[in-house]
């Protein structure tokens, strides 16, 4: 899409965007950042509800694929390209470990309570987001063979 494209779909000026950004990528990155900033604040959402840390996973999940739904076009657009160099690093790296680090206090809780089974944190929470991304972008493109709680079902039983 060419950024004439993209400021007539947005109703302002070529002039406008540039305002507000370098480029398409510049665009893109900002549309990652801010998307991968609400999900995390969900994702927290999710695990400082009540109940078990079992439960509390099930609906970190559940948080994850509705995000996931609700931004199906952007999130395919991501999965498939968003592997961009940023002043921090490959985006999609940066966008992991945004997730990773709202799983892990959980994580560490559940192995503290002897809930799911004591092991690095760090690499569970970077498996499970890394391990979750991936399915839930295979998910969105064979919707009719995968129903979501088959999808959700396979990947809460994979870890816990």
């Amino acid at each position: 899409m060419r950024i004439e494209e993209i400021v007539e779909r947005a109703g302002f000026s070529t002039g406008t965007f540039y305002l507000y950004f370098e480029s398409k990528d510049d665009l893109f990155i900002n549309l990652v950042i801010t998307n991968t900033e609400r999900l995390r604040r969900r994702l927290e959402e999710a695990a400082g509800t009540t109940g078990a840390v079992l439960q509390r996973l099930d609906r970190v999940l559940e948080t994850y694929l509705d995000f996931v739904k609700e931004h199906e076009r952007g999130f395919l657009y991501y999965h498939n390209v968003g592997h961009v160099d940023t002043t921090v690093g490959p985006l999609a790296v940066w966008a992991c470990n945004q997730c990773a680090s709202a799983l892990r206090p959980l994580l560490e809780e559940g192995m503290a309570n002897r809930e799911i089974r004591e092991t690095d944190p760090e690499l569970l929470a970077q498996a499970l987001v890394g391990l979750t991304q991936h399915i839930a972008g295979f998910w969105l493109q064979h919707q009719e063979a995968y129903p979501r709680e088959k999808v959700k079902d396979f990947l809460f039983h994979l870890f816990y």
